[in-house]
């Protein structure tokens, strides 16, 4: 106990007076281990008062996004959900599972090394009063006690009520109540390279978690591409781009309400959801019919057409179900790699081309897509979404799109 307290009176001399932290630890009985202590804090000041509020902020703040991306990793990879959704699910996930991981990963980081991702960047690192790193109970403890006082468990609006009043603390020099037993140190100088150096982590760890987002899109079948492994990949990427009503149904607020998404079996044939029925009073033109080009179990493309002449059909440019398909089959082949072009690009630009009612072709890594589109006596309405016959006329309309390689 004298030993302890002995230590304890020095090391806030240290602090005070700048004493040799090496003579402490000789004191101990650790020699060697005070050369290496020394040589690690020889370059780092203790902060009494925690003046460096905006280096704490963004070094947490590049932690919790670390934690994030972990989470969005299993969130996409495992259980294929589209983490930029928004959906309740989504955002319960990302709330409990990074908490529930800064309180692992943050004392495990700790007590191993003394700083966390966040804090290295930064030069902050984290000791006990007697200058040692500390033990996982320890961090683990300082942890929750941040999470809880400093971040209000990250819950909207509270968070940031809690972080203001954080850093009013930090800058006025009062002890934090997370750092009763535990000292802050600050590695002196190089503040602009380290300012640069979370800027480019940042932006790295950002396109990560767009590359994870992504990959939460393409299917699970690669080729030799079948025709039941097509449709998988089909309705999974439907369901990761939030595809809430059938295909042949124009997409405005109404029917992405009143709607529910159709899927395709092993077959290719569509399907309701299991117990689910739906009907529209509108003449609507029909889902598309598919044809599969090539051997049944290695496809070589996907294809569908209709014709309407003279017929009161109202029909829509089934740009979704074009945009769908062709990442689908796309993003199926074998040699496809998520980058340059991710999933996202080539839906949004097939839902783009299709969306002007016009014929167009598009390329990419050995495969066409194309659509021919002719029509004549009909009128957009509700903004393009969909087309019906001109009173009078002798409407006609063919389409004709396939995806081949």
């Amino acid at each position: 106990a004298l030993r302890c307290l002995f230590l304890r009176k020095f090391y806030r001399e240290l602090i005070d007076n700048q004493v040799s932290f090496s003579f402490i630890m000789e004191i101990t009985g650790g020699k060697d281990r005070a050369m290496k202590e020394t040589r690690t804090l020889s370059k780092i000041k203790p902060l009494q008062d925690g003046r460096v509020p905006w280096r704490r902020f963004f070094a947490r703040t590049m932690d919790h996004l670390i934690c994030e991306i972990l989470i969005g990793a299993v969130l996409s990879l495992v259980f294929h959900m589209n983490i930029l959704s928004g959906s309740p699910a989504v955002l319960l996930a990302f709330w409990a599972g990074s908490c529930l991981l800064m309180l692992f990963l943050e004392p495990l980081s700790l007590s191993v090394w003394g700083r966390t991702p966040g804090k290295a960047v930064w030069g902050l690192s984290v000791r006990n009063p007697e200058g040692k790193r500390l033990s996982f109970g320890e961090a683990q403890s300082r942890a929750w006690c941040v999470l809880k006082k400093g971040c209000a468990l990250y819950i909207p609006v509270i968070s940031l009520f809690c972080l203001y009043r954080s850093c009013r603390s930090a800058r006025e020099g009062e002890r934090l109540w997370w750092e009763m037993d535990s000292e802050l140190f600050l590695a002196e100088g190089g503040k602009f390279l380290r300012g640069v150096g979370f800027l480019a982590g940042y932006a790295a760890l950002l396109a990560s978690w767009l590359l994870i987002w992504q990959a939460g899109a393409v299917g699970p079948n690669k080729s030799p591409l079948s025709v039941s492994g097509f449709c998988e990949n089909y309705n999974r990427v439907q369901s990761f781009f939030g595809i809430s009503r059938p295909v042949n149904l124009p997409d405005t607020d109404l029917y992405q309400y009143i709607g529910r998404p159709m899927y395709l079996d092993e077959n290719g044939e569509w399907q309701n959801a299991s117990g689910f029925s739906q009907h529209f009073a509108e003449n609507f033109s029909e889902l598309p019919k598919l044809e599969f080009l090539g051997d049944s179990k290695d496809l070589t493309g996907i294809r569908f057409s209709m014709k309407y002449d003279r017929e009161n059909v109202t029909v829509t440019s089934y740009r979704d179900f074009m945009a769908l398909a062709a990442a689908a089959f796309i993003c199926g082949q074998k040699e496809y790699q998520l980058l340059p072009v991710t999933p996202g690009m080539v839906y949004h630009q097939i839902r783009k081309l299709a969306g002007e009612y016009g014929s167009f072709s598009w390329k990419i890594n050995g495969i066409t897509v194309e659509s021919r589109i002719n029509y004549s006596d009909y009128r957009w309405v509700e903004g393009g979404a969909m087309m019906i016959p001109e009173y009078g006329g002798e409407p006609y309309f063919e389409l004709d799109f396939q995806v081949s390689r």
